[in-house]
């Protein structure tokens, strides 16, 4: 397992089309990050903030694959590695490279966004509408357009039938993605009500695509601002370790971190105005 994820980057070779693509299990990774949590709680202190670096590191790198799924997976991995950071940080020992060490490999993390989410759907529909319609992506897999026809007109019927069928299940595909963005934008206090709304358009929807939609609509509308404050958290508190080795104790103020940031989104996030 340290092997794997020691190795940097991965480069996942995700499997588009055929209205399916590869998803990373999140049962399998969830388990995974929480054996590195456990052996980071184990490790000497400089050797649990490795881990934890690399246990957020994986959560990229799962995102990177591409898909929607990915991005939820990676986001929940990457997760428990600010978790295991967060308990490492306060441990005895540490020295300033430490924390600075810290810092430099968070500056580069970035959080998936819900434009992230979005772009990766859009790819999953055109490429499975394409494959589906004869034009495959792989020319070593066989592709059967038909089984994904209607049951009823399309079956056997000429590739144009079959294109502007396709081209309509791309529209609705479009269409709702559109209204789950703006359902986004509703207040939280208000954005059940108006997903359970779009459910049910959704489900009365013929379109094949749009049925799909149903079942990521909650992962693409989901916030991911309590991962972003997350990183933002451990940033600060590194920081803050860093301000007590140079003046013997913890910060008074949060203005004092500043010096450590080059963004000052990062200490903005956790003032009073």
């Amino acid at each position: 397992m340290r092997e794997g994820v020691a190795k940097g980057r991965c480069d996942w070779n995700t499997n588009w089309g055929l209205f399916e693509s590869e998803h990373p299990s999140f049962m399998v990774f969830r388990s995974a990050a929480l054996m590195l949590v456990y052996e980071a709680s184990q490790e000497p202190p400089r050797d649990a903030i490795q881990t934890g670096l690399e246990i957020v590191a994986l959560g990229q790198d799962i995102g990177r694959m591409g898909t929607m799924t990915g991005q939820g997976v990676g986001g929940a991995v990457s997760h428990s590695g600010f978790q295991s950071l967060a308990h490492s940080l306060g441990r005895a020992g540490l020295k300033r490279s430490d924390y600075e060490r810290v810092l430099d490999a968070l500056a580069s993390y970035r959080s998936p966004t819900l434009q992230d989410v979005v772009a990766a759907q859009r790819l999953w529909a055109v490429a499975s509408v394409l494959e589906a319609s004869g034009r495959r992506l792989d020319e070593e897999v066989p592709v059967h357009p038909a089984r994904y026809a209607p049951e009823s007109t399309l079956r056997g019927s000429p590739r144009p039938a079959l294109d502007v069928f396709l081209a309509m299940e791309l529209e609705a595909h479009e269409r709702f993605l559109q209204k789950a963005i703006r359902v986004m934008e509703v207040p939280p206090a208000r954005r059940a009500a108006a997903q359970a709304a779009l459910d049910l358009e959704i489900e009365a929807s013929p379109s094949v695509l749009s049925k799909g939609a149903k079942a990521w609509g909650g992962l693409a509308l989901r916030d991911w601002s309590p991962l972003e404050g997350l990183l933002r958290a451990i940033q600060v508190l590194t920081a803050a370790h860093l301000v007590r080795l140079e003046q013997g104790s913890f910060p008074t103020g949060i203005l004092e971190l500043g010096m450590y940031f080059a963004d000052a989104g990062t200490i903005q996030v956790f003032s009073v105005n």
